[in-house]
């Protein structure tokens, strides 16, 4: 630590030489594992905030602030964060993972302040509740309902802490699915009774994902879980079976039953019902009537 100061403190003083200015240079401990490289850098940011009261321009190593203690940092802000989106996301396993993360990194320092635990939890909780407001089909969830700051004001350990997020967060995933199905479901919905109301118009896989608010890619895949065929082979098959009405039901030719299901002409009408129904329009005509 001692030839670090050094160092930092020549690098200070040729900053001022050569560019006139004054700095304040923060000194994290070093870390053996390059994935902890953010551990130093949030140390060396928080010696920087100390600068008001140790003083400004000068070198501030964090052993100098935090002597054989690791308890601010080892808390990773960044992996609350990634923890508080997965919850949001209702992806579990995530969370679990993230939270053994964090809780070794914990462990390591004990013993802790008993306020840390109360506080860390509460401040997951409300990432989770700022995670949540960007959610649609989340919009009307209360997530006091699912984390009570009560009981989390009266966690007194690190076990206690990392129980009531997991139980906690293992509720709230499974509400967050449950919402999701919900959403899916409400989406599939509008869409099929978009493609249903709308096969005479020009029918776009985007145009349609647009009016129910998902993407094409989604929307496309609830296609094929619920319908069990693509969005362009729905698409078809519903523009067929109107096809089909209007070839047991009138004596309209095959442009005028391309025009209205949504075809430029009676002969890519032709060639589609031909590749779906494999007779053509005219065979299949001819067949109802035998009936």
């Amino acid at each position: 630590i001692e030839n670090i100061y050094r160092i930092a403190e020549s690098i200070k003083n040729n900053i001022l030489h050569k560019n006139d200015i004054k700095v304040t240079i923060g000194i994290g401990r070093t870390y053996e594992a390059p994935e902890d490289i953010y551990l130093s850098f949030n140390e060396s940011a928080i010696c920087i905030n100390h600068r008001y009261s140790l003083g400004s321009n000068s070198v501030i190593p964090i052993d100098f602030i935090q002597a054989n203690r690791k308890i601010t940092f080892n808390c990773s802000y960044i992996k609350e964060q990634k923890l508080a989106f997965n919850a949001a996301s209702g992806l579990f396993d995530n969370c679990v993972r993230l939270l053994d993360d964090i809780f070794s990194y914990l462990r390591k320092a004990e013993p802790l302040p008993e306020r840390l635990f109360s506080q860390m939890v509460v401040e997951i909780m409300l990432s989770i509740g700022r995670c949540v407001l960007e959610q649609r089909h989340m919009s009307d969830t209360k997530v006091p309902e699912f984390f009570s700051t009560q009981l989390a004001l009266e966690i007194k350990t690190l076990d206690g802490a990392y129980e009531y997020l997991y139980e906690n967060i293992k509720r709230f995933c499974a509400y967050v699915n449950a919402q999701r199905i919900k959403e899916d479901e409400r989406i599939f919905k509008e869409a099929k009774e978009y493609v249903e109301k709308r096969y005479y118009e020009t029918i776009s896989i985007f145009k349609t994902a647009l009016f129910v608010q998902t993407t094409p890619d989604h929307l496309n895949r609830l296609f094929l879980e619920y319908e069990k065929d693509s969005f362009y082979e729905f698409a078809v098959r519903t523009r067929l079976e109107e096809g089909k009405r209007l070839l047991r039901e009138t004596d309209f030719d095959d442009n005028i039953i391309a025009v209205n299901i949504g075809y430029d002409n009676g002969r890519y009408f032709k060639a589609i019902f031909k590749q779906y129904e494999k007779i053509d329009p005219l065979e299949y005509r001819a067949k109802y009537k035998e009936l």
